[in-house]
């Protein structure tokens, strides 16, 4: 292996010389965030690597330090009284056998000696300065260079004409598109045919008509009128009418043949609904169903603001079961009626909590009682308790 010397000075922010610098030389990259900077490499004092050198390298008294060290790229601390004084990366040392060395320039288009520029020197050359170029040697600019390979253009202004790879002239609208025979000029795709003469009317609204041609309207719509199509297909402005919506795009399963989509008109009111004819009506009343029940029961949702009628001949239990298992809303209430002669007992099932002013049994045959959800899984009981 063969080690390439390196020398170097240190000297003062004033130019005078520093002996006694400590110069540490390291791979990259290095760590320079403190002293000793690493990782450090090997030095020597001579171009076999005989004779290891001690890293870091002490300046001499005139500031002057030189290193032995195979090729490559290093990074050079200089350390003065114990504070890092400069950080040189980036410094490469020797060269390698497969590093190319340009030969000697020995002619210039074949011509030796003192030469000058002449205008045959540039016929092969695309002129980027034009009439500057033809100031210095002579000659007109390039009015139709022609090329292979890659062009890319950027930011560039184009006068004259610009050819694709076929000789054509591209034409306003065209774009150059790379094919498999080449650069070709083409029309982007697109449907239907623009045409349009004369200027826009000012605030029109620009549409296309069954012809695909560009319709000029005259003015814009305002809030209670949509674009349609007319009797003669083509588009205006008018107020919405039936005949614009279709049954056929409006008829589902919940919706009336006979109304379709239009806000309500009277004589709707608060108490009336629009029912399943098309005509608002007010809807029939109806009161609270009654549940009767021969054994013990727990209650269900459909019991809430019902009647339940407990006709049991003996002792018997109406269960308030837990939220989880039947979520009533809260302030439901459950009526219960004792209607047989069995005692009936308002019953909390687990979890479920019912406060009672007095107890949680009817008093007599006939007697009604209540419970009312206040909470997630709790309950006020009321009525005739005993």
């Amino acid at each position: 292996m063969t080690y390439f010397r390196s020398d170097g000075w240190v000297k003062s922010v004033i130019g005078q010389a520093v002996a006694g610098a400590q110069v540490y030389v390291c791979s990259q990259p290095a760590d320079v965030s403190y002293v000793p900077p690493i990782p450090q490499v090997s030095l020597f004092s001579d171009t076999a690597g005989t004779t290891p050198l001690a890293n870091p390298v002490i300046t001499d008294g005139f500031g002057h330090y030189d290193f032995y060290v195979p090729y490559g790229t290093y990074t050079v601390v200089i350390v003065n009284s114990g504070k890092i004084q400069q950080v040189y990366t980036d410094q490469t040392v020797g060269f390698t056998a497969s590093t190319p060395i340009p030969p000697p320039v020995t002619s210039v288009f074949s011509r030796v000696g003192d030469v000058a520029a002449q205008a045959g020197d540039y016929s092969a050359f695309y002129d980027t300065l034009g009439a500057a170029a033809a100031a210095v040697v002579g000659l007109a600019p390039l009015s139709s260079p022609s090329f292979s390979g890659t062009i890319q253009i950027v930011n560039a202004s184009i006068t004259g004409t610009l050819k694709d790879g076929t000789g054509v002239v591209g034409t306003p609208g065209q774009l150059l598109s790379s094919t498999g025979t080449g650069t070709l000029w083409t029309t982007p795709a697109g449907a239907g045919t623009v045409t349009h003469t004369g200027n826009l009317t000012l605030n029109a609204l620009v549409v296309g008509n069954a012809t695909a041609d560009i319709k000029v309207l005259a003015s814009l719509g305002t809030t209670t009128t949509v674009l349609h199509g007319n009797a003669a297909g083509l588009p205006t402005f008018g107020a919405v009418v039936e005949a614009d919506i279709t049954l056929a795009n409006n008829v589902t399963n919940n919706v009336s043949n006979s109304a379709h989509g239009f806000a309500p008109i009277l004589p709707n009111d608060a108490t009336k609904f629009l029912d399943g004819t098309g005509a608002y009506s007010v809807p029939a009343s109806s009161g609270p169903t009654l549940n009767i029940q021969v054994v013990s029961y727990t209650a269900v949702l459909g019991d809430a603001n019902n009647i339940v009628e407990m006709n049991v001949a003996g002792a018997n239990n109406f269960t308030v079961p837990t939220n989880a298992s039947v979520a009533f809303a809260i302030g439901a209430t459950l009526t219960v009626i004792q209607f047989g002669a069995g005692q009936t007992t308002l019953l909390a099932a687990g979890g479920v909590t019912i406060q009672t002013p007095s107890s949680l049994t009817a008093r007599v045959q006939y007697s009604t009682v209540c419970v009312i959800k206040v909470a997630t899984d709790t309950w006020i009981a009321a009525g005739d308790l005993t």
